[in-house]
């Protein structure tokens, strides 16, 4: 089973928050940077749900922003994550959540993945991030968000048993 964990870089919410020069964001300039909280709870999900496949399974992380989110890339990758992505793109931060899903189903189109884990919401914006809008990137059906519950080995893609929300994680 293809895998792709979506994953989006934050800053620590402890830091201490500037308005940038243009005032339409806030200043990178001293502040901690960490993966969102709900994205590595997706993370974590799909490393469960690749143990519970066994080996065959191929687990993706994909973030997307300025040279920095390679950090972000690095700790999943050490959670478990067998490859990473990282799309080049210093101004995610003024795109919305339907642009970052155009994004990223750009790069996932063709590339057969069977399950793509989202985070429910991102820590700094607060909105619901590519749960439901990327699925309509693909002219799928949306849906709310859902996680795997206990996936016996050998099922197929088509017969996951699905509950809903758990932890902020979306499937």
């Amino acid at each position: 089973m293809k895998i792709l964990v979506c994953i989006k870089q934050v800053p620590d919410m402890e830091s201490r928050f500037k308005v940038n020069s243009s005032g339409d964001w806030f200043s990178d300039a001293d502040l901690a940077f960490r993966i969102n909280e709900y994205d590595e709870y997706a993370v974590e999900q799909a490393v469960q749900l690749r143990e519970q496949l066994g080996d065959s399974s191929e687990l993706t992380v994909l973030s997307i922003g300025p040279d920095r989110v390679q950090e972000a890339i690095k700790k999943a990758l050490a959670m478990g994550c067998d490859r990473g992505v990282h799309i080049q793109d210093p101004d995610v931060h003024k795109k919305d959540p339907w642009q970052v899903a155009s994004i990223i189903a750009a790069y996932a189109k063709g590339k057969n993945f069977d399950l793509i884990f989202t985070g429910f919401q991102s820590q700094d914006r607060a909105p619901p991030k590519w749960g439901s809008p990327l699925p309509n990137s693909w002219v799928m059906p949306a849906q709310p968000p859902w996680s795997v519950s206990n996936m016996p080995t050998g099922q197929s893609r088509r017969s996951v048993s699905w509950r809903g929300e758990s932890r902020g994680l979306s499937a």
